[in-house]
């Protein structure tokens, strides 16, 4: 009996001594992440996804697992974060390049109209409180103010992410499409209408 318990110990200690080996392994600069390519960003900036990602590639998995080696970085988490933090990046891709570089591809949302409240008031709108929205009615950025008809403006219900505030909120998609189809089929056939 005894004899099995020592086998067993032996086996635990063999386990524990292989996986501190591979976290210094992991830890050895042949690794290391040196180099981020970021492609695709216009209008976020590339410093700016740059140091969320050099961020989440500090410290280690479980005390002992280098997060910027390049075989095992977060790079699920990255892509999260990026698209989190950023609400005008539409996709994102992190993939690995040689043993030290990372490509971060980014798709940048195109404003498609301006959100610019619940529902119109009749009056002149003030632009200075317009939200962008993608095409499919996402609201992901503050716009700046423009002269009227630069975009066409939407005042709809949104389904908000985070209370009080537009952004990463929506126009329900079913709705705006439906919305949109009905103005552009107009727009078509009549001509330019007003809001």
């Amino acid at each position: 009996m005894l004899h099995i318990l020592y086998k067993i110990l032996a086996a635990v200690i063999l386990v524990v001594l292989f996986a501190v080996a591979l976290g210094g392994a992991s830890q050895h600069s042949t690794w290391s992440i040196t180099t981020i390519k970021i492609s695709g960003v216009q209008v976020v900036s590339e410093e700016a996804v740059r140091s969320l990602t050099r961020a989440l590639l500090e410290g280690n998995y479980y005390f002992l697992y280098a997060r910027d080696n390049s075989f095992i970085f977060p790079r699920r988490e990255i892509e999260t974060q990026i698209l989190e933090t950023f609400p005008r990046v539409k996709s994102v891709t992190v993939r690995r390049e040689g043993a030290h570089t990372m490509v971060i591809e980014v798709a940048e949302r195109k404003p498609f109209m301006l959100w610019c409240g619940e529902s119109f008031s009749g009056e002149t709108p003030t632009l200075s409180e317009c939200w962008f929205i993608a095409d499919q009615g996402f609201v992901f950025s503050h716009a700046p103010i423009f002269s009227e008809g630069v975009y066409r403006e939407v005042y709809a219900p949104l389904i908000y992410r985070n209370e009080g505030t537009p952004l990463h909120a929506a126009i329900p998609s079913s709705r705006f499409l439906f919305a949109y189809s009905l103005v552009d089929g107009i727009e078509r056939g009549v001509g330019d209408i007003a809001r």
